[in-house]
């Protein structure tokens, strides 16, 4: 799927959504969460850097690019290619562009240009009651899952682990993108790439989960625990990925969340990508899928592996809080509920 493809299907399904009224949009009034408005093609979007910094000129424009790929308009944040270390500028300046974001009434969503790391520093600088007051379409992945984890569990606002500005294009990605962040109406069943072996589903524990989906990177799940906003998995079904950890790092993850009660009271765990893990360690006795088996295996619960989420090409935009019903079983995974609302 080009751009022009894009455009022109996500035209067609603003039409479809502003038809569907307001059954196919809401949730149950038990459910605090927020749905953010649709993105339309054209509509423009901040660029902003919360984490990792922008290496050069070349990959500013390239994020740039994929933006607009995507079928928006890009708007750079004041501090968006600042450095300061390894991070892109201070801790309240990246707050502060997260918070203008927010704030500016001409932009109708954000798309983080990367990941890498600063997320955990610039969060306690961050004024939540902005996302409150001006809740949108957040969309990236990687670091930004601190952000992603936060915002949906202090605010209730639907945020988004799929595609930043630095991901690589792909007409896969795009298409799951537009199912999830411009199509008011239920995204369905999330289907593999085709002729990918690694994205094909595996039961590890058989059994169906119903509940809302949470989660993101699974190194930031370990470092959050803890701290003010280590996720709550109760009543959810988690989902996890990571890249380049090798197995035994990730057994000390899983231990950690294991140790921290995160996975008490869970639905079920939808395990994606682990990208590059098995390599970061070839002599090891276990590999990535031994661990898995193990640490998830175990919990007496519904465990599925293999899912289009994570650090690939190929991926899935996942809605944190909106409903899914995965079955273990089956191998089939179905996102039950619009996790964007029709514009008014």
């Amino acid at each position: 799927m080009n751009r022009r493809q894009f455009l022109a299907a996500s035209a067609g399904a603003l039409v479809a959504g502003s038809a569907l009224g307001n059954s196919q949009e809401e949730l149950p009034q038990d459910r605090k969460v927020v749905i953010p408005t649709m993105l339309s093609p054209g509509d423009r979007v901040a660029v902003v850097s919360p984490a990792g910094a922008i290496a050069d000129e070349e990959e500013l424009k390239s994020i740039l690019d994929h933006v607009k790929n995507m079928g928006f308009e890009p708007v750079l944040g004041q501090h968006a290619a600042d450095k300061f270390g390894f991070v892109a500028g201070t801790d309240e300046n990246r707050a502060k562009d997260l918070e203008w974001a927010f704030t500016d009434r001409s932009l109708k969503g954000i798309i983080f240009s990367r990941g890498g790391y600063g997320c955990t520093r610039m969060l306690p600088h961050f004024k939540m009651d902005v996302v409150r007051q001006n809740p949108k379409v957040i969309l990236g992945y990687s670091d930004i899952t601190a952000l992603l984890i936060a915002l949906y569990q202090e605010t209730g606002l639907v945020t988004f682990h799929g595609p930043g500005g630095s991901s690589s294009e792909s007409d896969f990605s795009t298409f799951w993108m537009q199912k999830a962040i411009t199509y008011p109406k239920p995204i369905g069943e999330w289907l593999p790439p085709e002729d990918e072996p690694d994205f094909v589903l595996k039961t590890v524990t058989p059994g169906v989960a119903e509940a809302p989906l949470v989660g993101g990177n699974l190194s930031l799940l370990a470092a959050m625990c803890g701290a003010p906003h280590q996720i709550r998995g109760k009543d959810h079904i988690i989902f996890i990925e990571d890249v380049r950890e090798a197995p035994y790092r990730i057994d000390r993850m899983l231990t950690q969340l294991r140790n921290a009660k995160v996975f008490e009271g869970c639905k079920g765990v939808l395990v994606g990508q682990f990208t590059n893990c098995d390599a970061e360690a070839p002599n090891s006795p276990w590999k990535i899928i031994d661990v898995i088996a193990d640490r998830l295996g175990t919990l007496g619960i519904p465990v599925l592996s293999g899912a289009a989420i994570g650090h690939v090409k190929p991926k899935w935009t996942v809605p944190l809080g909106i409903k899914a019903r995965m079955d273990a079983t089956n191998r089939k995974v179905e996102v039950l509920e619009s996790a964007v609302k029709a514009k008014e």
